[in-house]
């Protein structure tokens, strides 16, 4: 038998491997078409170019990205910078939520799938372990935190009708219930709000485009870095039945939930139920450029 030997790097290599891994991911946007493609305030920048509708956002906070990834280890400056930031999402009004610029806190998140998003007090657990993931992996030194005023959805059952637009290589491929707790029936009105969501998002795709200006993230391998890759996703406002752009995230294939495509093997189409497909892709709708 041959004798393997495990070498563990010491905790000051691994450090310092996370600190040349970080720098090398800040290096990818000294080019100026790319945006962190999981930036809540950079893509609020495109949509307000592209003049879509969307749900505001004020940012609250600056913190330290490091101050965050070491919450349990800091020196009294950081620890002072925390619950500064505490104070101010504890003192952000009921009809506002607070999130990261990276994401949602997963308080949040597990509330949204129970459809009890309102009867939440808001907070930023510094414990969240998606949060952590995603904000380990976030190519700045320092993270925005948002407050978004609620704004009220047309809802079906306990859950707002909401749907997630995938984009791969500059092209929408499907558009999804969100909320895959709970199906939306498969009717003209529904397919109306999800074709909303379709052209809002190749709206903005398309004005992107004319301004060369690209979400990217380091995990994004083998993907076209000249190319649009994405997941978008909307609300269909109560009051006037339009689409609103929410946020956007990483491409199917690189940590976006399918959401009801999670059956389907890969977005394409319209998907309502988390089964099969239920519509083709609208004529005239498959590019998005």
């Amino acid at each position: 038998m041959p004798d393997f030997k495990f070498l563990i790097p010491d905790i000051e290599e691994v450090s310092r491997r996370a600190r040349q891994d970080h720098e090398n991911a800040k290096s990818l946007f000294l080019d100026q078409e790319l945006f962190i493609g999981v930036s809540l305030g950079a893509w609020l920048d495109e949509v307000r170019a592209a003049g879509i509708a969307h749900v505001p956002a004020t940012q609250i906070f600056m913190l330290d990205r490091m101050d965050y990834l070491q919450f349990d280890d800091l020196q009294l400056c950081a620890q002072t910078k925390l619950a500064e930031l505490e104070a101010i999402v504890a003192s952000t009004p009921k009809d506002h939520m607070v999130r990261w610029d990276a994401c949602a806190d997963i308080g949040l998140k597990f509330a949204m799938g129970e459809g009890a998003a309102h009867e939440r007090e808001n907070a930023l657990s510094l414990g969240d372990p998606r949060a952590y993931s995603i904000i380990y992996d976030y190519p700045a030194d320092t993270i925005p935190v948002w407050s978004r005023p609620w704004h009220q959805a047309k809802y079906h059952g306990c859950f707002p009708i909401e749907f997630r637009v995938f984009v791969r290589d500059s092209e929408i491929t499907g558009v999804a219930n969100y909320y895959v707790q709970r199906e939306l029936p498969d009717n003209a009105e529904i397919r109306g709000y999800a074709q909303k969501c379709w052209t809002a998002a190749g709206d903005l795709i398309h004005r992107m485009n004319e301004r060369k200006r690209r979400p990217w993230m380091p995990n994004y391998v083998g993907l076209d870095a000249q190319k649009i890759h994405a997941t978008l996703d909307f609300l269909i406002c109560a009051q006037t039945g339009q689409a609103l752009f929410l946020e956007a995230g990483p491409p199917f294939g690189c940590g976006a939930h399918p959401c009801a495509f999670m059956h389907s093997g890969k977005p394409n189409g319209i998907a309502l139920n988390g089964m099969p497909v239920v519509a083709n892709i609208p004529d005239g709708g498959a590019r998005a450029a």
